[in-house]
């Protein structure tokens, strides 16, 4: 069993090690947290790589903040679901000899946490109008 490990932290405002998002985005696409874009999976950052960890830290309800340190809890819990989901080293076919390829199951961590209530929802709102939905009005009288 390989283990699951960064050379440096990744995240948006960081300089990343390009292996480490190489292994990222093959981790996240095989636990089906990150779809390869039309361009292609690179060895740079890219937006989806980010929307992947940060989906996987709501399900494994993680931080949300799309970042992984070495050692941190996205990195190990990343780890520890990838070694979960890792195939038998031997007898990789079954009785009959065709392989299995469809994707393993993600351990089940019950519902995620409702989202928290959004600080406008106390602010008056107006009906829908002839100009469109109803906006909030914020203090200082500025629409939401």
């Amino acid at each position: 069993m390989r283990t699951f490990t960064l050379k440096k932290t990744l995240g948006r405002s960081y300089n990343v090690d390009l292996d480490d998002v190489a292994n990222v985005k093959r981790a996240l696409n095989r636990l089906g947290y990150y779809a390869v874009p039309r361009y292609g999976m690179t060895r740079y950052p890219d937006e989806p790589m980010f929307n992947g960890i940060e989906s996987f830290q709501s399900r494994y309800r993680l931080l949300r903040d799309g970042v992984m340190k070495p050692g941190g809890e996205t990195a190990m819990t990343l780890g520890a679901v990838l070694a979960a989901n890792e195939p038998p080293s031997e007898g990789g076919e079954d009785e009959g000899g065709n392989e299995d390829t469809s994707p393993p199951p993600l351990p089940d961590m019950g519902d995620p946490e409702p989202s928290p209530p959004s600080w406008t929802d106390h602010l008056p709102s107006f009906p829908e109008n002839d100009y469109g939905p109803s906006v909030p009005i914020l203090p200082g009288g500025i629409r939401g």
